[in-house]
């Protein structure tokens, strides 16, 4: 029932009481008092009503004060949640219940030592992370003993640590490095919101973030990819002195003042710049200033924003081809032409940081996106490395690149020539397959050092089981024994030859994972493109590479059927 309903029930029954009260007293009366008598029912009614509207009033303002504090409750017992968790989280309480859960994993049982700093070493040796539950099981202290042993060695990652005391642990090499600026904000986000948990977090990434960079320190130019279209758009509405600008309504005569016109647009899948609804202005400085007759300043600009060299063209009459003419570079009009875009240029290097606000914007994005990451050091001298011959002694640094492959997804060794980055490589992988990490480890090496590189193994490993694959043990009669034994058999490692491990042939799965990830980043790339004319050549290009691919998806998918 609806307010509305519910008035006119309460009036009717208001009603219906007054009359059965006055039932009596009205059939005594003569019709000269009826209308004393009605008098006096509506004033009993007015009265009866205004009770129950004050009555109404009353009842809800109890509810919207017992639903008030209702809520209020709700708040209170929420932050007594919160706080008792926060306080469970500062004091590192466990539950009753809690077990270690390497308590039965093989992979501590056997080790100990008395030391929370070679637990430390024995957990980075042994997983390649920090584990507190891990260090604690071997070493025999309580995890709240270990994180307080090794606080600022170690920081607890709010991205990963899953509200968990124990969780998210990392080295401080770790910790501090990469996007300093973003781990900062999510660190203070945290911070604020389980009331100072994270201020050592903060506290550190504040001594580690980078200096703040000055506008001579940042390179800009037109179709820097960092850059926000809307300062390219103001740009050129300065430049040329086209910020407002009226078109004239040929059939209603009126004129309309337009807004959008010359608006930068950017697809960062294709990298393509475009000026969407241009207005070529025919003003001094657009077609003098800042370009020519043949070549108006928003043209310039938009070849400019995608970092093509302009060149201009004449057609000529010619005897030389069939259709009798031909076209020939304007070399006068070419240079005029580059001339001018590279006073653009140079204009908009000025006019960039002149805004205050526009110039500290572009300054946080700069930082944010690149000038924010703080390289991560590698420091290897915790390695044990189990097996590796003891007559073989590593440098620092080879001990660090082995740290860095062990914890990051990929390496480029860029070592010089002799500095045994071919011990790196072997050692490195030997111990991602002990730690579980790695199963099967392959080495794809220059035909001519296949022999010297199965050495340079038994060198390191004596034991090494090995299969080595050359030219003349992979001719077509061996090779599909070989790529069995690759299959089936366990190796520590499987060194192959350049020229052999191109005959290996990817799986059709392989080619349609890549082919539908290349495919879905054209096509999202040609809906965008379609509405530019700019992007014809693109959209051409895209077509017969989407053509293709299609092609090739049919004729490997009848392959798989």
């Amino acid at each position: 029932m609806n307010s509305t309903e519910k008035q006119v029930a309460s009036q009717a029954s208001i009603f219906e009481e007054i009359i059965k009260n006055a039932k009596g007293q009205l059939e005594q009366l003569d019709s000269k008092d009826w209308l004393q008598a009605m008098e006096v029912i509506r004033k009993e009614y007015n009265r009866k009503r205004t009770l129950e509207v004050i009555e109404e009033e009353r009842r809800k303002k109890e509810e919207e004060r017992e639903e008030k504090e209702e809520e209020r409750l709700k708040k209170l017992e929420e932050q007594r949640k919160q706080d008792e968790f926060i306080s469970d989280l500062k004091n590192m309480d466990l539950p009753l219940d809690w077990e270690n859960q390497y308590d039965t994993d093989e992979r501590a049982a056997g080790l100990f030592t008395d030391s929370i700093g070679d637990g430390l070493i024995l957990s980075l040796n042994t997983l390649t992370r920090v584990d507190i539950e891990f260090i604690a099981q071997v070493s025999g202290y309580s995890c709240k003993e270990v994180i307080e042993n090794l606080r600022g060695s170690i920081f607890q990652n709010p991205e990963s640590w899953g509200e968990c005391f124990y969780q998210g642990w990392e080295t401080s090499e770790e910790y501090l490095s990469g996007n300093i600026i973003r781990k900062l904000r999510k660190a203070k986000e945290l911070n604020r919101k389980f009331s100072g948990y994270f201020e050592e977090n903060i506290h550190a990434l504040k001594k580690v973030l980078p200096e703040p960079l000055e506008p001579d320190e940042i390179h800009v130019t037109l179709g820097t990819p960092w850059i926000p279209p809307k300062y390219i758009t103001q740009f050129i509405h300065w430049l040329l002195g086209t910020d407002s600008f009226y078109t004239i309504n040929a059939y209603r005569d009126q004129r309309r003042f337009e807004h959008n016109f010359n608006q930068v647009r950017y697809e960062p899948i294709s990298g393509i710049w475009w000026i969407e609804d241009k207005i070529l202005s025919r003003n001094y400085q657009s077609s003098v200033t800042y370009g020519s007759k043949r070549y108006d300043a928003i043209n310039i600009i938009e070849k400019t924003l995608n970092m093509k060299t302009i060149q201009v063209y004449d057609n000529v009459s010619t005897n030389v081809t069939k259709s009798g003419n031909q076209r020939v570079l304007n070399q006068v009009e070419t240079l005029n032409i580059q001339e001018k875009q590279k006073l653009i240029n140079d204009k908009f290097r000025e006019w960039i940081w002149v805004d205050e606000n526009r110039k500290q914007h572009l300054i946080d994005i700069y930082e944010e996106k690149l000038s924010a990451n703080r390289q991560r050091h590698f420091d290897g001298s915790f390695l044990e490395l189990p097996g590796v011959s003891e007559s073989i002694t590593l440098y620092p640094y080879q001990k660090n690149a082995i740290a860095r492959i062990l914890f990051t997804p990929n390496t480029l060794l860029a070592h010089d020539v002799g500095a045994g980055k071919t011990y790196i490589m072997i050692i490195a992988a030997m111990e991602l397959k002990r730690m579980g990490i790695g199963k099967k480890n392959m080495f794809v090496v220059p035909n001519n050092i296949v022999g010297q590189w199965r050495s340079e193994f038994l060198k390191l490993y004596k034991n090494g089981n090995l299969l080595v694959i050359e030219p003349k043990n992979f001719q077509p009669k061996k090779r599909e024994k070989i790529l069995k034994l690759i299959q089936e058999k366990e190796y520590d490692g499987i060194i192959i030859a350049y020229s052999c491990f191109n005959l290996i042939p990817l799986s059709p799965e392989i080619y349609l994972t890549e082919y539908k990830q290349e495919l879905s980043q054209l096509k999202e790339a040609e809906k965008t493109a379609r509405r530019k004319p700019l992007l014809k050549g693109q959209i051409k290009s895209l077509e017969t590479k989407i053509k293709k691919i299609q092609e090739k998806q049919s004729l490997y998918i009848s392959e798989i059927a």
